[in-house]
């Protein structure tokens, strides 16, 4: 039986590996035009792999692509959406039924005379972002109006570098705004600019300095 089984399988392997050569011939001049040689255990090798292939390529279109949505019982985008949306609404079922469930334990413990369990964290209750009301203090605003105040003209955050007195690094602006009715002329003893303002405008200035005067004339006006 054994030398019967072992001529049975070396039969089988020379079929597998015996040669066969496939020739190409030209119908009309019977000119051979190409040969291949070939075995079976070749032709099984190559069948495989391209069925290999076929399978992967075909599994990469429909992963990656929209056609699995045809695949009879895939859900689609819509779908997909109306199964997330019950997922949260079961849960908060779930939440509301575990809420509902321990007030009336609670309640049958209270009428027995044994002490209820502590509650459940109840988020219905919560006090919502719209509801919420900040009202400002008298002394909060009085204080913003004094750091705005004082603030507000200020060219630089911090004061503990000394202040350049180069014309390079000084930032120059208009002091208010406002028509110029004189122009600086010291031929005339006029050592100043005149601008005409409206009304409670506020004059700026660029440096700290020292009120000499203030006046109100016919001829000027405020000075």
């Amino acid at each position: 039986m054994n030398k019967k089984s072992e001529k049975k399988h070396g039969k089988f392997l020379q079929k597998l590996t015996h040669k066969y050569r496939m020739v190409l011939l030209n119908e009309d001049t019977f000119e051979e035009v190409g040969n291949i040689r070939l075995t079976r255990l070749n032709m099984i090798a190559l069948v495989g792999v391209i069925l290999i292939l076929l399978v992967a390529i075909t599994y990469s279109i429909i992963a990656y692509t929209n056609i699995r949505e045809w695949i009879p019982g895939y859900p689609d985008a819509a779908m997909r959406q109306n199964i997330r949306q019950n997922a949260m609404k079961l849960d908060s079922l779930e939440y509301e039924q575990a809420i509902r469930d321990q007030y009336f334990n609670n309640l049958n413990r209270i009428i027995s005379g044994e002490i209820p369990e502590s509650h459940m964290n109840d988020t219905s209750g919560s006090v919502q972002g719209g509801e919420i009301t900040l009202l400002r203090s008298t002394n909060d605003s009085l204080l913003r109006q004094k750091v705005e105040a004082e603030e507000q003209f200020r060219l630089s955050v911090l004061d503990t570098e000394p202040v350049s007195r180069n014309l390079y690094d000084m930032h120059f602006f208009t002091p208010v705004i406002g028509i110029v009715t004189r122009s600086f002329n010291p031929l005339d003893g006029h050592f100043g600019i005149d601008l005409v303002a409206g009304p409670n405008e506020v004059v700026k200035a660029i440096l700290d300095g020292t009120v000499i005067m203030s006046a109100w004339t016919l001829e000027t006006g405020h000075v």
